[in-house]
Formats: structure tokens, sequence, C-alpha cells
């Protein structure tokens, strides 16, 4: 479902060919095949982060990206910050710091009638600490628009400071801003997410899934009418519905 909101459009950053994202980077350790964690011996190893994924994908577009973040200063978070890197994705706007640790994601795939199962390990990332760490937004001036990870400031409450920070700094040079909300805003409770509506009064476009809106603004059920509502409510120019 698409919806606009009523007031006018200020997308903008025509003309220019950079794009930036905001998020952590975690590890994933996944079971092979459709074996159990509990019984798995030996797990596969990714980088994983929305942020970092679509900045990776992005790239594959052929169009120029970077990823602004914080990640542990450490093998893990190395490993992190090489594979986007081996990508091509702008990796200037990273801060490593000795805070923290590199967070970790254990996944397992489902098989009839067995769901695929996520446990997350994300206490004390190091990207808890990006408020406390001074972040580089000055190649936002030549960035065309700035993806922001919701659900990253989901995971990690105590960095709002900096998602609105990395938000003025776009505002002020014209960059679009865009976030993208899933399963970590569905998973709260309404109550729990007015920071974050409040965050998404100065996003240009918001993209979500179907029930990371209703959590954000309650019904309609259609996703059109739902669009529309989420545009209206949180005052973005243009908000985006996936089933």
């Amino acid at each position: 479902g698409l919806g606009k909101s009523p007031r006018s459009s200020k997308i903008t950053g025509c003309g220019r060919k950079g794009r930036g994202t905001l998020g952590d980077g975690c590890i994933r350790l996944s079971a092979p095949r459709s074996e159990r964690l509990e019984r798995a011996r030996i797990v596969d190893v990714h980088v994983a982060g929305h942020a970092l994924e679509v900045a990776v994908a992005a790239e594959r577009l052929g169009l120029s990206t970077s990823w602004i973040s914080v990640v542990s200063e450490n093998a893990l978070g190395r490993k992190v910050l090489n594979k986007a890197r081996e990508h091509g994705v702008d990796t200037s706007g990273i801060r490593m710091t000795a805070d923290g640790r590199t967070g970790l994601v254990y996944t397992e795939s489902g098989s009839t009638p067995r769901m695929p199962g996520i446990t997350e390990d994300l206490q004390s990332a190091s990207f808890s600490y990006a408020s406390q760490i001074s972040l580089d937004w000055s190649h936002l001036a030549e960035s065309r628009a700035l993806l922001i990870d919701l659900d990253a400031l989901i995971r990690y409450p105590e960095t709002e400071s900096a998602f609105r920070n990395a938000m003025s700094a776009a505002k002020s040079t014209d960059c679009t801003v865009a976030a993208c909300a899933g399963d970590q805003v569905a998973r709260r409770t309404p109550d729990a997410l007015g920071p974050l509506r409040s965050l998404c009064r100065g996003i240009d476009l918001l993209m979500a899934d179907a029930d990371a809106a209703l959590h954000l603004v309650g019904g309609p059920s259609s996703s059109g009418d739902l669009a529309h509502k989420l545009a209206r409510e949180t005052e973005a120019d243009l908000a985006v519905i996936s089933e």
C-alpha cells in the first residue's frame, strides 16, 4: 500500500549520487540446513544488519552508498567492517570502540510443522554507544538520501539522540530522510512506541511492514488505507506498506 501526507512534498536531493544508511551490524549464526540450534554442532557465520544490507544491495545496483554505525574494536567488529568493504560500501562513517561487544543473532530455518526460529543476543552491543560517540555526518551533504533503521532504535533506545542528530544533519543539507520499520516495532506494545512516533514526524519516506504500521497507528486493515493513515499521523511525505 502507498500513502501520501496532505502536506507538500519535501523529498529532495535530486542530482546527488550518494546514499547513506544508519543502523547496527551484527554476526548471524545459523544452524545448517533444517537442523535445530539445540542439536547443531556447527553453525554458519554471516554478517547481518538491516542498514548494512540495504547499503550492500544499493551498491550492487550501482549506487554509491555509505554506512554509518559503531562496531566493536575486535575481531568480530572487524569482520563486520570488512564485509561492508568487500561489497564496496563506504565505511568512512564507521566508528570503532572498545566499549560494548558485537551483537549475535542465532537463527534456524523451519520445516513443517516447525516455524523458523531466531534468538537475539544484543545486550551491550557497540551500537548502543552511538549517542556517546562523535559520529561524522559531513558526507550527508553529498548524499541524496539517508535511510535510518527504526528497528535498531527500538533495540537500543539509548541511541535516540544519535538518530535525531543524523536526521538534523540530513535536513540541514536537503538530504531526503527515509526510514524502515519492521519486526522490532511490531513486537512492542503501542504504548512503548511514543519516542519512535515523535521521531517519525521528521521523516520524508516511511516504509513499514503491515504489523509494524498497525502497532504505530492502529487500523484500518487494508494496506492502502493503512498507508494513508500512517503518512497522515506520522506527517511523512510518503508511506509504503509491505505485506
